[in-house]
């Protein structure tokens, strides 16, 4: 059909030449790029000769993709054009270098503008807008848990000591995963993130460059980090509007999936789920067992990775297949998550006893007026519980006197604890999985806090609002507001506590800061100051 055209003599033929770099960026393995079109028009045919899209792997030059269109035109039989027309001096210059015989001028080419506006928007048109939740399949809450980790990976960077060849086992029962290969990419200045592969021989043919046959499941899953502006904008739109916290600039966190002939698969909620067990139980074990990637000659580690409501993750590493596993390991424990769920369970079990007790004996009002606080709640019962008196008696220490047969050792302990506990603002120093290192900002005390609360946004220079509790050589939390603020509201809090129990210079005793009704205007201020921030700074 094509041979049927009518073209005119070469004397005759003008070629317009641009090139462009689509708006969409594109992921290929673990690489991101945004690939580069080169377009040649003819005229007055309006014909679009060539159409040339180039990644960073295409080694064709400028000059190259005119010699392969004058070789193999779209349209009819190989032609020179007489003249060409681009926009880039530096263009210009290279097509003259290379062809001598053919006029090049520099001048601007709308028709070429227009030609590749309308390709971008039929390009836009041909592929669903990309997004974090899917198909609206995806609940907002599993991705609220994959940026949580993902934040974590990113500020602990096992890309400077682990390289990609020394790859992981996993296995995650509840997900049908068994001998998945897990690698840590960025230690050759790559994007960094991780890449988990459904098998060793999967993640064999990636790293060979072979594309096998696609069977529509998912062969290899990415989580890498890149900035905002490589983000599509409604990806970034969705981050706005559910808060998703991230890193950092460069810590923008994106996910997707390839099948075995490297075509994309759509994600899902299983895959997000994955992906995110996979790297909570990585970051754990690398915090435990870190220094098999440092050893040349590694002695072999196996462990299992639990938490409750969470998928359980065996690791292995350096990764073994599964007759290895059975003739040779033991699961190894990890630092258990069973007693920091012990004590959140006990706490929650002795203030919900409490709160009957009181309201017996003390009448329903037993607990006072305060303001409902949604975001204050995680930390307002619990203050109440503990602090609250009847007359000149702790109603917890009434509950401790009245129970005492029925409470265990651990109970009375835990109860004995809580009256020394005091709240306070802390500023968040160190993170690591499983435990904050925190240092109180009004007393000078400093704490290493368990805690597992996996889902919290929690990083260094954050500032907390929290009671703090000593019980049996640990530290743990008994009340957290949701929301951390930034350092500079909470100085302006910090000069409110001190004006009121009148200590300007030096560390406020601790006992200053078990009083009530400061820990009543505290939580207020602070939850006034997350509702509707203002001028850093301000105070009531």
């Amino acid at each position: 059909m094509s041979s049927l055209l009518p073209f005119r003599g070469p004397s005759e033929l003008e070629w317009v030449g641009a090139r462009y770099t689509l708006p969409e960026p594109v992921r290929d393995g673990n690489a991101v790029y945004r690939p580069q079109v080169v377009l040649w028009l003819e005229l007055p045919s309006g014909l679009l000769v060539g159409s040339i899209m180039m990644d960073p792997g295409t080694a064709l030059s400028f000059a190259e993709t005119l010699e392969q269109t004058i070789s193999n035109p779209a349209e009819g039989p190989p032609r020179r054009p007489a003249r060409i027309r681009v926009a880039d001096a530096k263009l210009a210059k290279e097509l003259r270098k290379s062809f001598g015989g053919i006029q090049v001028v520099v001048a601007p080419v709308p028709e070429l503008d227009d030609t590749f506006e309308q390709l971008s928007e039929a390009l836009a048109e041909s592929r669903p807008e990309p997004s974090y939740l899917g198909d609206g399949e995806i609940p907002a809450a599993a991705v609220a848990e994959l940026f949580t980790v993902a934040r974590v990976l990113f500020r602990t960077k096992p890309w400077r000591q682990v390289w990609d060849q020394q790859i992981v086992r996993i296995d995650i029962p509840e997900y049908g995963i068994d001998g998945a290969c897990l690698s840590i990419i960025g230690a050759a200045g790559e994007s960094c993130g991780l890449l988990l592969f459904r098998s060793v021989e999967d993640f064999d043919a990636f790293g060979d460059g072979l594309r096998r046959p696609g069977d529509g499941e998912s062969a290899m899953w990415s989580l890498s980090f890149g900035r905002k502006d490589e983000l599509p904008p409604g990806m970034v739109r969705e981050i706005e509007e559910h808060r998703w916290r991230v890193a950092g600039a460069s810590g923008y966190p994106t996910l997707f999936s390839i099948d075995a002939a490297w075509q994309p698969v759509p994600v899902t909620e299983r895959d997000v789920r994955i992906v995110t067990s996979c790297t909570r139980a990585f970051l754990k074990f690398f915090d435990e067992y870190g220094d098999v990637f440092a050893d040349e000659r590694p002695r072999p580690i196996r462990a299992v990775m639990e938490w409750n409501n969470q998928a359980t993750v065996a690791l292995t590493a350096p990764y073994a297949d599964s007759e290895v596993i059975d003739a040779v390991f033991d699961p190894v424990p990890t630092r258990s998550v069973a007693e920091v769920n012990a004590i959140v369970e006990m706490e929650v079990r002795l203030v919900r006893a409490i709160a009957d007790f009181a309201s017996a004996r003390f009448g329903p009002d037993w607990s006072g007026v305060m303001d409902d606080h949604s975001d204050a709640r995680s930390l307002l019962i619990p203050w109440v519980t503990w602090t609250v008196t009847a007359g000149t008696t702790r109603v917890a220490d009434a509950f401790v006197e009245a129970g005492e047969p029925t409470l265990s050792a651990e109970e009375r302990d835990w109860c004995a604890a809580q009256g020394e506990a005091w709240l306070s603002v802390w500023e968040v120093l160190e993170v690591e999985p499983g435990l904050l290192t925190i240092r109180d900002l009004l007393s000078g005390e400093q704490r290493t806090v368990r805690d597992e609360l996996t889902r919290h946004s929690i990083f260094p220079h954050d500032t907390l609002l929290a009671r703090v509790v000593d019980y049996r050589g640990s530290s743990y939390f008994s009340g957290l507001h949701a929301c951390a603020l930034p350092p500079a509201d909470a100085a302006a809090i910090i000069r409110f506590v001190r004006k009121k129990v009148r200590v300007q210079k030096r560390d406020v005793p601790v006992e200053l800061l078990r009083d009530r009704t400061l820990g009543a205007h505290l939580i207020d201020y602070w939850t006034d100051i997350a509702d509707m921030p203002g001028e850093p700074g301000s105070e009531p």
